[in-house]
């Protein structure tokens, strides 16, 4: 296990070397890791070692050769018209060779198969840190958040419209195994990572499509949508994609979509506050999370919220739940997106307490406030969570040495062995 470990290291950290030694940034750097998850799909799930050879697989720089043979094999990767062997071709003769050695190795290790997910997971994430792939990942905390909040249940057909790399599908999915799983995006780079990203973390059922969401026509109805849409300076946007959004849902369905927390509090505006109050008064508003602005690190610092509907018209007495997540205020660092992880699991205990029990406050930890119909007509449907704070519901931040701990804790099985491997490297 420890020779498999060391191989799996020194290939996440070949193809990271690679990224930064040749230049690749963004559209590159993309282009690139989607060949390499092509190879790493086939050496996990090719069960068929007589017909296709590693060694031969790996051979040369003849890298089209490779891609072709890969293809044939899978041909529901074809239908993706996505023209793989791009980020390769960008390589010198010398960095493939690289490269194809460091699968070679582990190819040889019958792990792979069990643990290529863990592979993707590690490169895609120094990737997003080294702010080498655009603004497209929804923070894995946020992502399991929304999905634990949401609930997905066995044989609904949960979308995301805007799926960027498949983060929320994927974090749906581990929640339930039993649904059925759309994606869809416009840029046809990134629907075929958020293809790997789910096939690695066993949905590879799931349909993906790529149209532009706002201008095509959406032919299914969705019992759950989970979408973190782009934002935009233009604040109509965001009532574009909400009103498209509510049009795809199910009667009775629900949602979950991330919002600029301009959209919330704006109280000039006569469109925004309109259809704030479709939302409250058409539609049932179950939560507002308001989120803190280094959420997004490293690729920006933006106010938004989580909020959460409902299909249907609220019910008499209907309250509308809200938290805050505080603002960590450690050193700015590229681990910003973990160090939320304790507080997106507060508010997912909180929330679940609190629709068991139906009341307004369960208990003095939870930290949450819930807001009625009348107090937010009264305050003209301004929707920012801080708005309706109640006395009394002060949050005490976490320590700053639990949020370290948190961090650490985090990190998955390659992450910690990739530390070790540094630390005996720094031994010699």
């Amino acid at each position: 296990m420890a020779v498999w470990r060391r191989a799996c290291v020194e290939l996440c950290r070949t193809v990271a070397g690679l990224l930064e030694e040749n230049g690749m940034w963004q559209t590159a750097a993309l282009e690139l890791f989607n060949d390499f998850s092509l190879i790493l799909y086939a050496l996990t799930f090719d069960r068929d070692a007589d017909s296709t050879s590693f060694d031969d697989l790996l051979r040369g720089p003849e890298y089209q050769r490779v891609i072709e043979k890969i293809l044939g094999r899978y041909p529901d990767l074809k239908e993706f018209n996505y023209e793989f062997g791009r980020g390769l071709g960008k390589l010198r003769e010398e960095a493939w060779r690289e490269l194809a050695a460091g699968f070679r190795v582990c190819a040889g290790e019958e792990q792979l198969r069990e643990c290529g997910g863990e592979i993707f997971d590690y490169v895609l994430q120094s990737m997003y840190r080294k702010e080498q792939i655009g603004n497209f990942i929804t923070p894995q905390p946020l992502a399991e958040l929304m999905a634990d909040m949401l609930e997905p249940k066995q044989g609904e057909l949960v979308i995301d419209p805007v799926c960027g790399c498949g983060r929320l599908l994927t974090a749906a999915a581990a929640r339930c195994r039993d649904c059925r799983y759309i994606g869809n995006d416009l840029d046809g780079r990134i629907r075929t990572t958020a293809f790997f990203n789910m096939a690695f973390h066993g949905l590879r059922g799931a349909e993906l499509y790529q149209k532009d969401f706002l201008r095509g026509i959406w032919e299914r109805e969705g019992d759950l949508i989970l979408a973190n849409p782009p934002y935009s300076d233009d604040i109509h946007e965001t009532i574009r994609f909400l009103k498209k959004i509510m049009e795809t849902l199910k009667t009775g369905a629900r949602c979950g979509v991330l919002v600029p927390e301009g959209f919330l509090t704006n109280a000039a505006n006569a469109q925004v506050i309109a259809m704030r109050r479709i939302l409250t008064c058409r539609y049932s508003l179950e939560a507002v999370i308001s989120l803190p602005r280094k959420i997004y690190r490293p690729y920006t610092f933006s106010k938004s919220s989580l909020i959460l509907l409902k299909k249907e018209s609220p019910s008499p007495g209907h309250l509308t739940f809200f938290d805050s997540v505080a603002e960590y205020e450690g050193p700015e660092n590229q681990f910003s997106d973990e160090a939320y992880g304790r507080e997106m699991r507060r508010i997912a205990e909180a929330w679940k307490r609190w629709r068991q029990h139906g009341k307004a406050r369960v208990s003095g930890d939870d930290g949450f406030w819930a807001t009625s119909l009348e107090e937010i007509e009264a305050k003209g449907y301004v929707l920012g969570a801080e708005d309706y704070r109640k006395s009394g519901y002060e949050y005490v931040k976490p320590r700053r040495n639990q949020v370290w701990d948190d961090i650490f804790a985090g990190q998955n099985e390659l992450e910690r062995s990739a530390l070790d491997y540094f630390r005996e490297d720094s031994a010699i």
